[in-house]
């Protein structure tokens, strides 16, 4: 009997899970990868649509507060929630998003296109101040 792993997750030593990637079931091609550093999420993953080209996102979004990923099973498929790291489950309310952008890009273009981004307020003022 072959056993067929197509995900890995690792868990930081306070057991808040902390990366996530998953490949295809019949190649290793990706399908999705999360990356939590403190506030700050690293995510990228394939949208695949009936009859159209699938679409690669990649996104960065910062939170007001160290977050950790909480899997959901869903219909047989694994879906990833950001919720507020700590020592043990409190809530699957994710924590306010201070920044983000979104990256997409589909297999037959060649450059890739931004489509939603936002900064913080507080960012802004910051930075003219140093100007």
């Amino acid at each position: 009997m072959e056993k067929n792993y197509n995900s890995v997750s690792v868990y930081d030593k306070c057991d808040n899970l902390v990366s996530y990637v998953e490949f295809e079931d019949n190649d290793q091609e990706l399908k999705c990868y999360y990356s939590v550093n403190g506030k700050t999420l690293s995510r990228k993953f394939t949208n695949n649509y009936v009859n159209e080209p699938s679409e690669v996102v990649s996104s960065v979004i910062e939170y007001n507060s160290n977050i950790m990923l909480f899997p959901l099973q869903i219909e047989g498929e694994t879906s990833m929630r950001t919720i507020q790291s700590g020592m043990s489950f409190t809530s699957l309310s994710a924590p306010g998003i201070s920044s983000r952008i979104d990256v997409y890009k589909d297999e037959e273009s060649i450059e890739s296109e931004v489509q939603c981004f936002s900064v913080n307020s507080n960012l802004i003022d910051e930075w003219l101040d140093k100007v």
